[in-house]
């Protein structure tokens, strides 16, 4: 049985965090753009720290989304996780610019976007099993 109300408090919660680790991340990259400028920074080097940034931020909204997708679920926890990751990052991504176009760097994000909110699950999973006894 799917628990709705586990996918949209999820995905609900996905979005909300999205806001506030979006505004870090925009003022991260900002700030390392401006690094480069002070710095002897190479534009490969800037680039690598903003994708390291955006997926540290990715993690930090992710991660919590799929703990609190399973701490509502409480049964079939990866499952809800799955869902609501696949459906968070299909979201985010289609309100990307050039989102049209399916790309390689969509899929990734896609696929790795759900597997943090399934980590989220199974860290619920491992916080659970650790409260309970």
């Amino acid at each position: 049985m799917i628990n709705w109300k586990a996918l949209m408090i999820g995905i609900i919660a996905i979005l909300i965090l999205a806001l506030a680790t979006q505004f870090a991340f925009l003022m991260t990259a900002t700030w390392l753009t401006i690094l480069k400028n002070r710095q002897d920074i190479g534009a490969q080097d800037l680039q690598m720290l903003i994708y390291i940034a955006g997926f540290i931020f990715a993690s930090i909204t992710l991660i919590p989304g799929g703990f609190i997708t399973a701490y509502i679920s409480k049964t079939k926890v990866i499952t809800h996780c799955a869902i609501v990751g696949l459906v968070a990052t299909a979201i985010s991504l289609s309100t990307a610019p050039d989102s049209e176009h399916a790309t390689s760097k969509g899929a990734l994000f896609i696929i790795l976007g759900t597997g943090m909110v399934m980590l989220g699950g199974v860290l619920w999973k491992w916080w659970s099993g650790r409260t309970s006894s």
